[in-house]
């Protein structure tokens, strides 16, 4: 005799199927809301770095949840701050600066850099390994060697277009630096105009010498001669990078071609805003040669190593 398979359940009313969708769409909300307010925070903080930090300070990150607005403050995420581009730099930078709880390691700031802020970036961020000031010309030549005294780990230093001059009074404090751009106030290779603040050629040469650890060196636009150039040869034997547009007063001879044989000569380019907002013309010699001579030809063979 064939078993009797057991009666189907009866089919649920329309009425329950609807309560039954709408009691799943609920539980589904419920726990999408609570998946993204307890994401990890190595999560949280992977995705935030991504984020401009004015964002992080005022944005919908800051004020989605409670957790979110925790890791917005993590001092990891304000290592690194760059403040191009903010209208109220001075108030967010100070904030930004007090996140990172002493553990900002580089800061970029432009014409919004003034005496104070650079003031309390020097007490506040000891471990301090990058300084880039770009056209910050509220930031006086005193007060700025009170602040570098401050940052003795800096290995980055960039002043680009600044009002600070006697820079060999000041880089002495930063015997751990690796990287040094000076552009000079005025510097504009388009126009062929270049700042004239200087009265001794070599005297930034002289202090940039006495820097062995130096492995890239930037100067736009400075006075040095073919004396303050050959110093910084022989002093700094780990430079790599050597960039010097705009100083006119260097003659390339078979001497000092043999002194930089192996750096490698920062080739002219053309820098956009998104880089420092000095701008350069392509086809303008980053040195200055007399085509005369024999050293002319000695150069170009130069170029092609």
């Amino acid at each position: 005799m064939p078993l009797l398979s057991p009666p189907s359940p009866p089919a649920p009313k329309n009425g329950s199927r609807r309560q039954l969708s709408r009691s799943r769409r609920r539980q589904s909300k419920r726990s999408a809301k609570r998946s993204w307010a307890e994401l990890p925070l190595d999560a949280l903080l992977c995705i935030f770095h991504k984020l401009d930090h004015a964002d992080l300070m005022f944005g919908g990150a800051a004020t989605a949840c409670r957790s979110w607005r925790g890791a917005t403050r993590q001092p990891e995420l304000w290592r690194h701050i760059d403040m191009r581009g903010h209208s109220r730099l001075n108030r967010t930078a100070r904030l930004a600066i007090s996140l990172s709880a002493g553990q900002c390691e580089a800061f970029l700031g432009d014409v919004c850099v003034n005496n104070d802020l650079i003031l309390f970036l020097a007490k506040q961020a000891p471990s301090l390994k990058s300084l880039r000031l770009v056209e910050s010309y509220g930031v006086d030549t005193e007060i700025f060697a009170e602040a570098i005294k401050r940052f003795p780990l800096l290995e980055e230093l960039e002043l680009s277009r600044c009002n600070i001059r006697h820079v060999w009074h000041v880089i002495q404090f930063c015997p751990q630096l690796k990287h040094f751009r000076h552009v000079k106030k005025g510097y504009h290779i388009r126009d062929n105009y270049y700042d004239t603040g200087c009265g001794t050629h070599n005297m930034e040469a002289s202090a940039i010498a006495r820097m062995p650890g130096l492995l890239s060196l930037q100067l736009l636009g400075d006075h040095l001669d073919n004396e303050g150039l050959s110093a910084i040869l022989d002093n700094c034997p780990h430079l790599e990078l050597l960039d010097l547009r705009g100083c006119l007063n260097i003659r390339m001879d078979s001497s000092l071609r043999l002194k930089c044989a192996w750096v490698n000569w920062e080739k002219l380019c053309r820098y956009t805003l998104t880089d420092d907002r000095v701008h350069f013309c392509v086809d303008q010699l980053a040195l200055s040669y007399d085509k005369s001579t024999d050293d002319y030809e000695d150069f170009q063979q130069w170029q092609t190593y």
